[in-house]
């Protein structure tokens, strides 16, 4: 086997290694959890501080899991990004707001956690919501 063909296949098996590699890296679908959105805000200032709001409805307080679902949300330098997760099947509300409350004060019993990245990239994930 001659050195140019040699090279060629090892290019090939890097790229694919590469290329493979990529490809597997971890979703919201690998989750344990279920995840439904059912709603999003996001702010329209591009000079400012970007503010991502989601509703989400879950099938299961793995906490990992909530975590990991907020980790891989959008998130914007100098911004901040919340993930409202409540269960399924409970009274959930309908939207989210960007300012004031992000939801009526009568849905906070029903809440299950609160995933917050701050403007300083500081990750927060409350839980038990009702009783704070």
């Amino acid at each position: 086997m001659s050195k140019k063909t040699l090279g060629g296949i090892l290019v090939l098996v890097v790229i694919s290694l590469m290329l493979w590699s990529s490809l597997k890296e971890p979703g919201i679908q690998d989750l344990k959890v279920k995840f439904t959105e059912l709603d999003f805000v996001r702010n329209e200032n591009n000079t400012g501080p970007v503010i991502r709001r989601y509703l989400v409805t879950i099938s299961d307080t793995v906490w990992s899991d909530l975590l990991r679902y907020g980790d891989l949300m959008p998130y914007s330098k100098l911004g901040s990004t919340e993930v409202y997760f409540f269960m399924k099947g409970s009274q959930v509300p309908e939207q989210v707001t960007l300012t004031g409350p992000p939801f009526p004060a009568q849905f906070t019993s029903a809440l299950v956690a609160h995933y917050k990245k701050n403007t300083m990239g500081q990750v927060s994930l409350l839980k038990e919501w009702s009783k704070r």
